[in-house]
């Protein structure tokens, strides 16, 4: 008797809208119910250790890192599992090779549920190409909220309007359209590129390509 494919539950937003708090959440409540969770996390990111999946506002899980290009290494890594697998979750998935979209559908319609958290759109408001194929598979999405970290007029005062939008600073400026789409925030020293959540009105992306301009009458 074949097994009935299994829910893909995600939760996107721009950075600081404690997505991976959120994706940890269902990690620990599976757990708590003497489920087994395996979580990946993209090997690129070791913001807090190469084998750990931590959230700025708290909570933090042992994660097995993957090559981004090879997603493909994930049905080795569970078919070599001695415990049961009752739970797959993905951290910051937007990073990796489009082809973790079949590697999540394989694992859902094998009879385990998936639970990712991501970015839709990068730095310029574009869309991630994996998010773009992964989103209209997902079976429960959450759009998690931030605030527009956006400083007032030179003061310690932040704008505070929901935000959307992911904002890249270089050097505490907006960085250019032409730098490379990811570039993992450095968490030790003063990092040059730093990362704020911010609403459609403070979002700025240095270079921006221009478009056509439409004056309506209103």
């Amino acid at each position: 008797m074949s097994k009935t494919r299994e829910s893909i539950t995600g939760f996107v937003g721009p950075m600081f809208a404690k997505k991976t708090l959120l994706m940890l959440d269902e990690v620990t409540g599976a757990e708590a119910v003497g489920r087994y969770a395996v979580v990946f996390k993209p090997d690129i990111d070791n913001r807090y250790g190469k084998n750990i999946v931590r959230s700025r506002a708290g909570g933090r899980h042992r994660a097995i890192p993957i090559p981004v290009d090879d997603p493909d290494a994930i049905y080795g890594i569970l078919s070599r599992r001695r415990l049961p697998t009752d739970l797959v979750a993905f951290d910051e998935i937007q990073f990796n090779d489009p082809k973790v979209v079949g590697v999540v559908l394989d694992i859902a319609q094998s009879g385990i549920p998936v639970v990712y958290c991501g970015l839709i759109r990068d730095y310029r408001g574009n869309a991630f190409s994996t998010m773009e194929k992964l989103l209209p598979l997902t079976t429960k999405l959450v759009t998690a909220e931030a605030k527009c970290m956006f400083p007032l007029n030179g003061t310690k005062k932040l704008c505070g309007a929901d935000a959307v939008m992911t904002q890249r600073l270089f050097r505490g400026q907006p960085d250019s359209y032409n730098s490379p789409t990811v570039v993992i925030e450095e968490k030790k020293g003063t990092p040059d590129y730093t990362y704020q959540a911010r609403c459609l009105e403070h979002w700025q992306v240095a270079d921006l390509p221009q478009h056509h301009q439409i004056n309506f009458h209103r």
